[in-house]
Formats: structure tokens, C-alpha cells, sequence
């Protein structure tokens, strides 16, 4: 497969469990690459048209899942990038969608009692903020 890196911008160089790099660009696509051989793993996964105009600002990679924002601060992941590129939504809070986010926090299900997958969002005036996965 080839790539047109000129306008490419990326959001996201990760390496995986399997030790495979993980390059997601800010307009919503995601390439998988065996760093040995430079081959992809597969096509390029087009993670949502919404993207084009939301452009991805970062990404983090917690074992195999992925958890990755927005330009409106919309907090999205994938449960195992090994298995599928379909990314699901978190609750969404309106009141951070302007707000300067540094840094946030993956707190996986099972963790110190957590039933489902959330994020810490730090915010200096309130503490923190939790966002869960979506389940509706």
C-alpha cells in the first residue's frame, strides 16, 4: 500500500502488545505496521467521516485499547485494535468542549472497581471530570 505523506498529519505513534506501530492520522485513518519489515498489517481503517471536519487531536494506546478525542473534546476508543478499528463513543460533556485538555487518564473495567472503562479528565478549577463509555 502506498501513502501519501505530504498532507498527512499524525495524531497517534504507538506501538502495540505485538510490537506493531500504530500510526493514526488527524483526519481518521488508522494504519497498523510490522516495524521489522515496514509492511502494513492491512488496509488503512477509516475510523469515521466525522474526522474530516473534528480533526483527532491525540490518542493513547492502554494494551490493546485505544482511546482518542476530538477537536470538540468527543472522547472515543476501541476495545482491542487487533480485532476491530470501530470506535465507540464516551458520554460526552458539553462544558469541556472549549477546554485546554493536556493530559487524561484510562481507567480500564475492573480496575479498583470500575464496571466500565473511564477517563479521568483533569481540570484545575474542579478536580477532575469522569467520562464513561458510552452505553447507550
Amino acid at each position: 500500500m502506498k501513502v501519501n505523506n505530504e498532507k498527512l498529519q499524525w495524531a497517534c505513534f504507538e506501538f502495540t502488545q505485538d510490537e506493531d506501530l500504530l500510526l493514526i492520522t488527524t483526519d481518521g485513518k488508522a494504519y497498523l505496521i510490522d516495524p521489522k519489515t515496514g509492511e502494513f498489517k492491512d488496509k488503512a481503517a477509516l475510523l469515521g467521516a466525522e474526522f474530516e471536519s473534528y480533526k483527532i487531536q491525540d490518542a493513547k494506546l492502554f494494551e490493546n485499547i485505544l482511546v482518542f478525542r476530538n477537536s470538540k473534546n468527543q472522547f472515543y476508543w476501541i476495545p482491542n485494535i487487533t480485532q476491530s478499528m470501530v470506535p465507540m463513543k464516551f458520554d460526552y460533556i458539553s462544558k469541556l468542549q472549549d477546554a485546554q485538555i493536556t493530559d487524561y487518564i484510562i481507567i480500564p473495567k475492573g480496575t479498583k472497581g470500575a464496571s466500565a472503562l473511564e477517563l479521568l479528565i483533569p481540570d484545575p478549577e474542579e478536580g477532575f471530570h469522569v467520562i464513561k463509555e458510552n452505553k447507550g
